[in-house]
């Protein structure tokens, strides 16, 4: 009887013991990576909204005279443009997401330079949403 309380101890021990590395080692990284995607998805996703949204109010947007950041318009659009065609490619994700070997330093660079780059794009597109809206405000009286 004392045998079977040990093997089921040691099965029982054997199945806690490996819900825990597959928590930890396979489904936390899996997490991640997904989080990850999603997260360059909407950045990269933004990016491109914004530069359509800047080019097809170009001429409204200069008549203003309000800047971006300090930026002009052109420099804005220059830079928006720069950031897509070198950082969001088909290249940056598949290091995200695990495709191609990449060290965990270098995961969390991209990762906080899309945190950044997605801060940065919300706030010209704040600053754009304020201004067609001033200048709506302006047409409309």
């Amino acid at each position: 009887m004392s045998d079977y309380i040990v093997y089921f101890a040691i099965i029982a021990l054997t199945g806690i013991f490996y819900v825990m590395y597959y928590k930890k080692y396979i489904f936390e990284p899996k997490m991640q990576k997904l989080n990850l995607a999603n997260e360059f998805r909407y950045a990269r996703n933004l990016n491109s909204e914004l530069i359509s949204l800047l080019w097809l109010n170009a001429n409204t947007l200069q008549s203003t005279g309000r800047f971006f950041s300090g930026l002009t318009l052109e420099a804005t659009i220059n830079n928006l443009q720069t950031l897509r065609d070198e950082f969001y490619t088909t290249d940056t994700f598949k290091q995200l997401v695990g495709k191609q070997k990449a060290k965990r330093g270098h995961i969390d660079a991209l990762q906080a330079g899309i945190v950044e780059q997605i801060k940065m794009q919300q706030q010209v597109k704040e600053t754009f949403n304020n201004i067609i809206g001033h200048y709506n405000r302006l047409v409309a009286a």
